[in-house]
């Protein structure tokens, strides 16, 4: 540890400073990357992750995806986990009752986000 107020040692401590930020902000990047990682979904062969949802054919929000359900149209659904409870809920059962595999997403926006929209949402189906 520098303790001294030398300019040098002023320099150092900067210097030093800016080290741990680079740092950290890499650690932070790095757990970004691995969480986005996580959220990619395999199915079958392929793999269907939360960038694929710009393309792919899909409906957006609780009630579309519930409707989507209840069709048996769907190949997936993605559910984001900080949405409310109560709305969700029912859709969670709904798919495990029709045994359509279900996806959690860490944020409402980051689901948005995904599928190319300027708000939050709560939940998307990939069609089948």
């Amino acid at each position: 540890m520098i303790t001294d107020d030398t300019p040098r040692a002023v320099c150092m401590k900067r210097l030093m400073k800016q080290v741990l930020t680079l740092i950290m902000s890499h650690v932070i990047i790095y757990e970004c990357l691995k969480q986005k990682k996580h959220s990619s979904v395999d199915m079958g062969v392929n793999t269907m992750s939360l960038d694929t949802l710009k393309t792919a054919k899909k409906v957006i929000g609780i009630k579309q995806v519930t409707k989507a359900v209840k069709k048996d149209l769907c190949k997936k659904v993605f559910i984001a986990q900080d949405a409310d409870l109560r709305v969700v809920q029912p859709l969670k059962d709904l798919c495990e009752q029709h045994k359509i595999d279900k996806v959690d997403v860490a944020t409402m926006s980051e689901l948005g986000e995904a599928c190319t929209i300027e708000v939050g949402a709560a939940a998307v189906a990939v069609l089948k």
